[in-house]
């Protein structure tokens, strides 16, 4: 399959996802250029992006949690049920940073967030952030769709089928952007073994979105820029 460049430009949501150590991120910039060189506006948020789906860093505080500690907490977003907050915020004091570390969404083992009170958390924070960004031209995002959510659940012992059920949510919510996955595999078909599961959790639910798969070998890029047409 090969995309064609109007085909990348017309897309208002781009994920780059793939196995560990395939250049996600070079990949990301890369797209983000080939918009700018056709003076396309789009948005990078990339992995430590505080307003990316990653949520490294970031607690979901529900609203009943702290009661009067909640007027000190400096949040990042609010939901019907939640208060997203920056737990490296310079704004808050120690005994507030301590409290909110319970609430971690990216910390995988933090085993006080179970894998059903992850999904619906998180699920909140993607319709909120849907919302935040309907109006956005463009927006590349690496790392937020199956990556991190999959190993976040996968951490928290949850079964195959709930982290297909919480992986089709996403997609729901994300439909409206018209996305494509970009997914980045090694072409000799090499899985680290820390690995494997998450690779076929993530290979069995790519289908649910429209994608392609490219392989990168080192510094070799030839498959990506034939399939994805990146070059002016």
């Amino acid at each position: 399959m090969v995309i064609e460049m109007n085909s990348i430009l017309s897309r208002k949501l781009i994920l780059i996802e793939g196995l560990p150590d395939t250049d996600k991120t070079s990949l990301s910039n890369r797209i983000f250029q080939h918009f700018n060189n056709h003076n396309k506006p789009a948005a990078l948020l990339q992995a430590t992006d505080k307003t990316s789906g990653n949520l490294s860093g970031i607690a979901g505080v529900p609203h009943n949690a702290f009661f009067g500690l909640l007027n000190n907490i400096q949040c990042i977003a609010k939901t019907k049920n939640y208060i997203f907050a920056d737990l490296v915020s310079d704004n808050h004091n120690e005994e507030i940073k301590a409290l909110l570390q319970q609430y971690h969404l990216g910390d995988a083992s933090n085993t006080s967030i179970s894998a059903r009170g992850y999904a619906k958390t998180t699920l909140e924070w993607w319709q909120h952030w849907a919302s935040q960004n309907a109006d956005k031209p463009a927006i590349i995002m690496e790392r937020a769709f199956l990556q991190n959510p999959i190993n976040q659940m996968l951490c928290r012992k949850a079964s195959d089928a709930d982290i297909e059920s919480y992986i089709r949510a996403i997609v729901d919510i994300l439909k409206h952007f018209d996305p494509l996955c970009i997914y980045l595999r090694r072409p000799n078909g090499e899985v680290p073994t820390s690995f494997a599961r998450q690779h076929e959790l993530e290979q069995s639910l790519l289908p649910l979105i429209d994608h392609i798969v490219c392989d990168v070998d080192g510094h070799d890029w030839s498959d990506v820029d034939a399939k994805l047409q990146l070059n002016p």
